[in-house]
């Protein structure tokens, strides 16, 4: 992982000054692809698509733009299209900050596409993305209809909701560890702060 405060290349500020202008990529995917292009996180994965409203034109900007941004800096990637009766085409891509970050990722979907799936599969995934352990054995377990062991959106920590990390919405937090878990997600949100990503500033 990358020093935070190491300074960055004229390339990289200008791919991250273009993404954070595509507002048909969340907010939350955004983030998360910033990082990886500032090598703190590993790898990341996030799609788009045309949507209800079939917006062509700022699907195939978009689609362009996240091209030129991964053909600069020379970011190993690989992307999957599709199309949806009612969302329209779409398009995933798999991105890693180097080969071997890549690779493991796809290592993961291809393994996920096998259905070979285990405790152990999904803790590795989520080192490789970066979400603290705890977190990863949360999400796990979690029952999603009563949130038995990660904080429930809709009611979270007032000493938690009002941080940075927590609003950028990069991973869900446990109940039992979040504190400690809140210090990978504010590290991220310090980082994104400094070059004004939109993950912050919008």
């Amino acid at each position: 992982m990358e020093e935070v405060n190491s300074p960055i290349s004229e390339e990289v500020s200008s791919a991250l000054e273009r993404l954070s202008g595509l507002e048909l990529i969340n907010r939350i995917n955004r983030a998360h692809f910033a990082l990886t292009i500032l090598g703190i996180k590993s790898a990341c994965g996030f799609g788009f698509g045309e949507g209800k409203d079939r917006k062509r034109d700022e699907f195939l900007k978009t689609k362009q733009i996240v091209e030129e941004i991964l053909a600069d800096l020379g970011l190993p990637h690989s992307s999957q299209s599709m199309v949806d009766d009612e969302e329209g085409e779409g398009i995933n891509f798999d991105v890693g900050k180097d080969q071997e970050s890549y690779e493991a990722l796809k290592r993961y979907d291809q393994s996920s596409e096998r259905k070979i799936e285990s405790p152990e599969h999904h803790v590795a995934f989520g080192k490789l993305m970066g979400y603290p352990e705890t977190a990863t054995k949360a999400w796990q377990e979690n029952n999603w209809d009563t949130y038995n062991t990660l904080i429930d959106p809709k009611n979270p920590p007032a000493e938690l909701a009002e941080t940075d990390g927590y609003k950028c919405g990069f991973f869900s937090f446990s109940k039992a560890h979040w504190r400690e878990e809140l210090s990978q997600a504010q590290e991220w949100a310090e980082a994104l702060k400094k070059m004004h990503h939109s993950c912050i500033t919008s």
